[in-house]
């Protein structure tokens, strides 16, 4: 029996009890005994999802661990990686003539050319000028708490409530 199913059959206990109490002494004490049962149940249910929480939260730790040790280790292959591209550049390849082996060819080509705008920056034309806006929420939501709602800008009340699990 799942929990909402736990949670109606409860319902529907406490409903019978209340029409019985006074009336079938008997029926009550089944019903009541039931219901304990009932109860008992939902506690164990309640307690195996907490504990299945907590299963997964130390997994998603273990995870983000693992996934840290991964860059890091991948992190170090790229810096080897580098350093061994500027060995060959430097030591092995000064002449700047190329190389063939049966498995391997370098060769050297000419470096891009690379882009610099001169000082004056605002006769660039506007195609080529990216702009982009942003608002710095959380000054704004302080802003609003302090002197309340504003044309340009409302805090709305949000239904609901968070749950803290530890």
């Amino acid at each position: 029996m799942n929990i909402y199913e736990l949670n109606a059959t409860i319902e529907a206990l406490e409903i019978k009890l209340e029409a019985y109490e006074g009336s079938d002494e008997e029926r009550v004490e089944l019903l009541k005994a039931e219901l304990q049962q009932m109860e008992g149940t939902l506690h164990d249910k309640r307690v195996n999802c907490l504990n299945w929480r907590r299963n997964m939260k130390a997994y998603v730790a273990a995870l983000k661990n693992e996934k840290r040790d991964i860059a890091a280790k991948q992190k170090t292959a790229e810096n080897k990686l580098a350093w061994l591209n500027e060995y060959i550049e430097m030591f092995l390849f000064k002449t700047g003539e190329t190389f063939e082996s049966g498995v391997h060819k370098i060769s050297w080509r000419k470096k891009l050319d690379e882009l610099e705008i001169i000082e004056e920056e605002e006769r660039v034309p506007e195609e080529f000028i990216k702009v982009e806006t942003s608002y710095r929420k959380s000054d704004i939501k302080k802003f609003l708490k302090e002197n309340g709602n504003q044309v340009w800008a409302i805090m709305k009340e949000v239904a609901g409530k968070t749950i803290s699990i530890r």
